[in-house]
């Protein structure tokens, strides 16, 4: 997903301000990390967000792995999707 392409989708938009401005860290933050890099540094992001009291919805997280994963290789596309259904069944757990 091109940068202004993602910054005009409407999951984007819809995002507060406290959201958009900590994916926009992250996003310019990924851009020199290399592929054994990126897993440590998404388990990174996500307790920096948890400690500011950020929460993603499972669209908005959707939304940010696939942007994040654009420039991946297979592999690592395929740990993020691992990572995607880990965190949608915690999801699901502590919705009971």
């Amino acid at each position: 997903m091109e940068q202004n392409q993602w910054q005009n989708d409407p999951i984007f938009q819809n995002m507060g301000a406290n959201k958009m401005d900590f994916m926009m860290g992250m996003l310019n933050e990924i851009k020199g990390k290399n592929q054994n890099e990126l897993m440590p540094f998404l388990l990174t992001v996500t307790s920096r967000a948890n400690s500011k009291g950020i929460q993603f919805s499972d669209e908005e997280t959707n939304f940010i792995l696939n942007a994040l994963s654009k420039n991946m290789s297979p592999a690592e596309k395929k740990r993020i999707n691992m990572i995607r259904q880990m965190s949608q069944m915690i999801g699901n757990r502590s919705k009971k």
